[in-house]
């Protein structure tokens, strides 16, 4: 440690002996986690240290705490990665996005998409979420298992699907809890083989006792004032009464309290007779900043800081007197009416605004934003909008002269000139080849503001024109003017009109003279591709050009081609080679032709080798250069009879193809669609077909008694 940094120290611990300095405890620890920045001896006010976390796990919060006053600002915390094992996967029927199982690690917030083995049905969601090292796995259940009968009771919740006499496997019934009751686990349970697993179950809530809060010398702080019952999970807090204080080795946490299936642990408050205070009572949007005791002394202080964007009512310190605190501050959330613009609007409307909000206001014509800011903002704060959005009558704001300036003098004083009261005259200048839209270089401010506005126009030169001159009739042209012009003998005006405009870009069209007896020879050859006009000899300056790209190829720019007026061709066209090569080559399957080169729009089908099915459309479609998506060739697969449904029966077939096998009933092929009805007084309920899909039947419909209550 160097001189300087002991002699700080020394101050710092000077200070901090006689109470001036806050100082904080050591940095906390962090699970999984170290301290990367350096370490200090001791830390006060502002110092901040920085925490990593060990290889593999996740950073959750800010990586950096601070020291404010006595305390640090919460640390964050390392979340442990997932792991998964062959083993689970093998154990849960589970497929990885790969098809396979193997041991992998994850971070937390990663997701995983699981599949299931052949022969099972996975329940959604298929994709899961690892975090802090804890993962829940999707249920695979088997869909050629046992049938299952009516669901379990659950105690304290009620079923919300629609109750049937048995389930084929692979269903799934939800539950709902009661009021005050929770749920444990997911809403849903399954039918696995002829049982029922995953039944969910609503925890008990706990009942706060006014008996045993009396008994145990306790109140419910401000925030939980009047609960009655709290959710299982959920917390409460309480606080010592008056004129108690907290038993031997209660600390502050230990008034913090969970609801566990139904129980409460109450903490202990013994009265006191020494005057002093329990535990500092809690305040809603508020904190305590002291030092938190569980027991203070007669005549001790504790100060409170709202929360962002809320406001204190009240004293921030509270004193312990005779057991009891004074009355604790009240923080109230800040908020700002919606304002009332006179002369202009605001944006965005809403009722009510809280603390920070911005909103933007807009004048009306000839008024302007009421205060010096640029952007027209107004912001909620604790006293109110500020500044106050309020549109007055428009004095003339600073002029941005394009291609010209103010005077100096008033470059100078700008701040407080600007903007200018009415009445107030300004002088400008152009920049060089620019001018004054008047012959005036002043402007005055008005109601409608700047009068005539500053404004500097281009000017246009009129001393030369290359083989012709200029009809001249003002001395100066600028912007908007317009100018005619005359060609010398053997010359003629490119622009047919022989006229030009005065633009920021100089004159336009630009005023040219050209030879008349220029003229462009024969046009250039296109490779594939044909002249369709009648051929000239020669061609006029603006005589046009069209070419056509034969079959196969096509043209991605401008298909033709112009004579400018210098006698030279514009940029010919070329011709894209559109067509599409060898059809793609599929696995157990041929095309039915076999070129080098195939035109757009051209198809070609495909068959499969005996035995084996076509899937997706049998022709693929030569597209600019490109084959559609091609078909697949599979081991073909029939379904065996369809399902019967209860109370209904297959009414027809579509498409429907029955295949003989040699021992057994008929089977149908893939694609095969068969349609379900309902008896009379029974009504379908999901699709009424069904489809034979890779040798199973999609799901069948059911029907329902049609009662009328």
């Amino acid at each position: 440690m160097t001189l300087l940094r002991c002699v700080i120290a020394q101050i710092l611990w000077a200070f901090y002996a006689i109470g001036e300095v806050p100082v904080c405890e050591q940095p906390p620890d962090v699970d999984f986690g170290n301290i990367i920045s350096d370490e200090k001896l001791q830390y006060v006010e502002s110092d901040t240290v920085q925490y990593g976390c060990n290889p593999g796990y996740t950073l959750a919060g800010s990586q950096r705490i601070k020291c404010d006053g006595r305390n640090w600002t919460p640390p964050p915390k390392c979340l442990a990665p997932c792991t998964i094992t062959k083993q689970q996967l093998e154990e849960k029927k589970l497929l990885l996005p790969s098809g396979r199982r193997r041991t992998l690690m994850i971070q937390t917030d990663q997701v995983v998409e699981f599949s299931c083995s052949e022969g099972y049905v996975l329940m959604v969601p298929s994709n899961r979420k690892c975090f802090d090292g804890h993962m829940d796995f999707p249920l695979c259940i088997s869909e050629t298992g046992k049938k299952c009968g009516r669901p379990p009771v659950v105690a304290n919740g009620d079923m919300t699907t629609f109750a049937q006499k048995e389930y084929a496997s692979g269903s799934l019934v939800e539950y709902t809890c009661q009021k005050f009751y929770s749920l444990k686990g997911q809403n849903k349970s399954f039918c696995d083989n002829g049982n029922w697993i995953e039944i969910p179950v609503c925890e008990d809530p706990c009942i706060i006792s006014q008996e045993e809060m009396q008994n145990h010398g306790i109140e419910l702080t401000e925030a939980y004032n009047g609960t009655q019952y709290v959710q299982y999970h959920d917390f409460v807090v309480f606080n010592c009464k008056s004129g108690h204080i907290p038993q031997a080795l209660l600390s502050i946490s230990n008034f913090t309290v969970q609801c566990n299936s139904g129980n409460i642990a109450y903490p202990h408050c013994n009265k006191d007779e020494l005057g002093r205070c329990g535990p500092a009572p809690s305040i809603q949007n508020g904190d305590i900043i002291s030092e938190q005791l569980p027991v203070y002394a007669a005549g001790s202080s504790v100060e409170y800081k709202c929360q962002r964007f809320h406001g204190m009512t009240g004293s921030k310190t509270i004193t312990c007197r005779l057991g009891k605190w004074t009355a604790p501050p009240i923080c109230s959330e800040i908020r700002c009416d919606s304002p009332t613009v006179t002369n202009g609007t605001y944006h965005p409307l809403r009722r009510v605004f809280r603390e920070e909000d911005t909103i933007s206001v807009t004048c009306n014509a000839g008024f302007h934003f009421d205060t010096n800011n640029r952007n027209n903002i107004s912001e909620c704060t604790k006293t109110g909008w500020i500044p106050f959005p309020r549109c007055t009558r428009r004095p003339c704001d600073y002029p941005h002269i394009e291609n010209g300036a103010l005077t100096r003098s008033y470059e100078y004083y700008r701040e407080q000139m600007f903007p200018a009261t009415l009445g107030r005259t300004i002088r400008y200048q152009c920049d060089q080849g620019y001018t004054p839209k008047t012959n005036e270089r002043y402007s005055i401010c008005t109601k409608e503001g700047w009068n005539p506005k500053p404004q500097c126009l281009k000017i246009c030169d009129t001393n030369y024109l290359a083989n012709g001159h200029f009809l001249l009739r003002y001395w100066r042209y600028k912007e908007d003017d317009e100018i005619s012009y005359e060609c010398w003998h053997d010359y003629r005006p490119e622009n047919p009109e022989a006229k030009a405009v005065c633009t920021k870009n100089n004159w336009m069209p630009p005023p040219r003279c050209i030879y008349k007896n220029v003229r462009c020879g024969a046009p250039p050859p296109v490779n594939m591709a044909a002249i369709i006009n009648r051929e000239e000899k020669q061609y006029l300056p603006g005589s046009r050009v069209q070419y056509r790209c034969v079959e196969g190829f096509k043209s991605m720019e401008l298909s033709y081609v112009t004579c400018e007026a210098d006698g030279k061709w514009s940029q010919p066209p070329v011709c894209n080679d559109m067509r599409c090569g060898p059809p793609p080559v599929i696995e157990n399957g041929t095309p039915d032709s076999k070129r080098q080169r195939y035109f757009p729009e051209e198809k070609v089908r495909y068959r499969c080798r005996r035995g084996l099915s076509l899937i997706g459309s049998p022709m693929v479609t030569c597209k600019e250069r490109q084959w559609s998506e091609p078909p697949t060739c599979r081991e073909e697969k029939t379904c065996l009879q369809p399902p019967s449904i209860e109370n209904g029966e297959i009414l027809s077939s579509e498409n429907q193809n029955l295949t003989q096998e040699p021992s057994g009933p008929g089977s149908y092929r893939n694609g095969t669609v068969l349609t379900y009805t309902c008896n009379t007084g029974f009504e379908l309920q999901g699709p009424p077909n069904i489809i034979c899909e890779t040798g199973k039947w999609t799901t069948a419909p059911a029907c329902f008694g049609n009662y009328t209550v």
